[in-house]
């Protein structure tokens, strides 16, 4: 075997994890990468290796092996919108590792890339990656308790500006048409529930706003409306105003009974309510 077809082979340990399927998917498409490699194909060569990569993403080490190929290949042969993607990627799985500063890296790549191809969509998507990846790391702060006050900060407010940027976007992919409506619904919904968890500890009016917000324009009973109720749950408990988290939860529970909500979120709602008796 070639060097190359050593780093991008999988043995038994780096499979043992996952289930017989996806074990029996990942060597079909090790057989076909390796032929791709042996052609010299660059095109399926990449698109295999992104292949591999997203089922390896629970074991992002594994997969980083994968995304770091389908970049190094797109950047010699593939198009401009192909390294942009690649970007992206690399940007997922290194917050995966809590590689902050890489996935920084390659999350303004990414961002550079869509305004260059002049995609509005992926330009948008690079603004909520980007945030995301400042979230994610402002996060891991608190939670190790690190006393940096000015950086989590700082950190918010970059975050709290590429969602903005990203929710004024949606307007513009409304306005072309760009997106379906209900499309641009879901994304809004989305960065008001991101938007209102940046500034749930510091400012929990704003934050209840926001989720508020996210309430009125998703999905009857999506993921992101459930769980926009139960952070205005949580809130409303940390409140010790019991009569509106029970009020919330009957109009969750409603909501969720009239489509048939799954067994997991009704335990957790279940869980919830009786904390508010």
């Amino acid at each position: 075997m070639s060097k190359l077809d050593d780093e991008l082979r999988l043995n038994d340990t780096d499979l043992s994890s996952f289930d017989s399927d996806s074990r029996s998917e990942l060597k079909r498409l090790q057989r076909d990468l390796k032929t791709a490699i042996n052609k010299g194909d660059h095109t399926q060569e990449s698109s295999l290796c992104n292949a591999i990569g997203s089922i390896l993403i629970s074991q992002p080490n594994l997969a980083l092996r994968y995304f770091k190929r389908d970049l190094e290949i797109s950047i010699k042969h593939g198009q401009s919108s192909d390294i942009t993607i690649a970007h992206r990627r690399m940007c997922d799985v290194n917050l995966e590792l809590q590689k902050y500063e890489e996935a920084l890296h390659h999350a303004m790549r990414y961002l550079e890339g869509s305004r260059d191809t002049k995609d509005l969509v992926e330009e948008q998507r690079a603004h909520v990656t980007i945030g995301r990846t400042y979230y994610q790391q402002l996060v891991d702060m608190v939670f190790a308790d690190e006393s940096d006050g000015e950086r989590v900060d700082n950190l918010r407010k970059l975050a709290a500006n590429h969602y903005t940027n990203a929710l004024k976007l949606t307007d513009t992919l409304r306005h072309q048409r760009l997106c379906l409506d209900r499309d641009i619904a879901e994304m809004q919904a989305g960065l008001y529930y991101n938007i209102g968890l940046l500034y749930r500890e510091i400012q929990p009016d704003f934050c209840k706003s926001y989720l508020e917000k996210v309430l009125g324009k998703a999905a009857r009973g999506s993921d992101i409306q459930q769980m926009a109720f139960m952070e205005l749950v949580d809130i409303a408990i940390g409140e010790a105003d019991l009569a509106q988290a029970q009020k919330l939860l009957g109009t969750l529970i409603t909501v969720m009974t009239a489509i048939r909500w799954r067994s997991v979120r009704k335990n957790k709602l279940l869980f919830f309510f009786t904390k508010t008796r």
